[in-house]
C-alpha cells in the first residue's frame, strides 16, 4: 500500500461497527475529546470497546457515539507525516479511493459512491459510501468523510443498517456540520 509518492498518512476506514435507533434531532449533545468536537443526537451515548473490522493504519484516537453497535458515528484521528493543503485533495483522490475500495473488499463489501469533495465542518475533505458486512456480519452502509487539516487527518464513519438509514444520516449531517478539530 505504501508508495514513494504517498502523502496520505495511515488513513483508516472503519467499516465494522454502528448504531440502532435515533431520537429526533431536536436536542443535541456535544462530544469533545481527543482534539475533536461535534454534536450528536441527545439520547445517543459514547460507546467504548467497539472495534472496526478493517483499517489501514493505527489511529491516534477512535471515538464512537450511538445507541448500539450496529448504527453509529465513529470518529478517527490520525497524524500525517506532512501537511496536506486543500489544493492537494485532487492528487489524493485516487490513492484514497484505492484504500477505501480495498478496505471495503476486506469487509466483504464494495464502494458504492465517491469520491465527492465535501467539508468536515470547515475542513476540506472527500466523502465515500460503502456497503459492507460489519463485525457481526450485519449488512451496513457507511458514509465515510475524510478531512485533512495541516498534518491532521480525520475520518467520520456514519454506519447504519437498512432500517435506520434516515435517523443515522440525519445524525451524521449534524456531526459533520458541527465538526471541529484543534
Amino acid at each position: 500500500m505504501r508508495t514513494p509518492k504517498r502523502i496520505l498518512g495511515p488513513a483508516a476506514v472503519a467499516v465494522g461497527a454502528a448504531l440502532a435507533a435515533s431520537p429526533a434531532l431536536t436536542a443535541a449533545t456535544t462530544f469533545s475529546r481527543h482534539g475533536v468536537t461535534f454534536q450528536y443526537p441527545a439520547g445517543w451515548t459514547v460507546k467504548n470497546g467497539l472495534r472496526a473490522r478493517a483499517s489501514a493504519g493505527k489511529p491516534l484516537s477512535t471515538d464512537i457515539v450511538g445507541l448500539d453497535d450496529v448504527n453509529l458515528i465513529e470518529v478517527q484521528r490520525y497524524r500525517l507525516n506532512r501537511a496536506v493543503p486543500a489544493s492537494a485533495l485532487p492528487q489524493l483522490e485516487s490513492e484514497l479511493t484505492a484504500v477505501v475500495r480495498g478496505l471495503a473488499a476486506r469487509s466483504r463489501g464494495r464502494m458504492t459512491a465517491g469520491p465527492t469533495r465535501t467539508r468536515l465542518g470547515t475542513i476540506p475533505g472527500l466523502a465515500y459510501r460503502v456497503a459492507v458486512l460489519n463485525t457481526k456480519d450485519v449488512p451496513v452502509t457507511s458514509r465515510l468523510v475524510f478531512g485533512f487539516r495541516g498534518r491532521g487527518e480525520y475520518l467520520v464513519n456514519c454506519q447504519h443498517a437498512a432500517g435506520r438509514a434516515g435517523a443515522v444520516e440525519r445524525a451524521c449531517a449534524l456531526a459533520i456540520r458541527t465538526f471541529r478539530a484543534e
